[in-house]
């Protein structure tokens, strides 16, 4: 076999191995899930754990430690459940500038992704990137920093039954 088809044909390997890599990613963001975040913050970690649950138009976030919120994302908005102030408050969402939400809202594309490993990979959108590792076919991580610049790290593992 000559170099440029071995070239070609890794290149079309390696191309159908990332649609792969993210069309599992797609599919696995759309379960409900269980997470763990963990904020780096002046070498000081916090950690928030929580559940996302997909509803038929919305996208309910709960956050159970450290304290209890919880986060309806519905069309362009936010709303805000805070129960240790008894407040519920509204985030357009046209407002913020947040990757992480656009990915849950709406899960990724191969024309920001860049491969990094066999089950890493990296989304350049936006100022920041984001960086999603699989740690299993139904569990992964994704690290950034924030607009805060605080490096964070989630840990979701799908919740539905496999």
């Amino acid at each position: 076999m000559n170099l440029n088809l071995k070239i070609l044909l890794l290149i079309g390997s390696i191309n159908i191995y990332s649609n792969d890599l993210i069309s599992s990613f797609n599919n696995l963001i759309l379960n409900d899930m269980e997470f763990v975040q963990q904020t780096n913050i002046n070498s000081k970690i916090d950690e928030s754990v929580g559940k996302i649950y997909r509803k038929n138009n919305f996208i309910q976030v709960e956050i159970l430690k450290p304290s209890i919120e919880k986060y309806i994302i519905k069309d362009n908005l936010i709303e805000v459940h805070d129960f240790d102030f008894n407040q519920i408050s509204y985030i357009d969402i046209n407002d913020q500038n947040s990757s992480i939400l656009s990915i849950l809202k709406n899960g990724i594309n191969t024309n920001n992704v860049k491969i990094k490993s066999g089950n890493t990979f990296i989304i350049d959108n936006m100022n920041k990137s984001v960086q999603v590792e699989f740690k299993s076919e139904n569990e992964f991580i994704i690290s950034y920093e924030d607009n805060m610049n605080f490096r964070n790290t989630i840990n979701l593992k799908s919740t539905n039954k496999q």
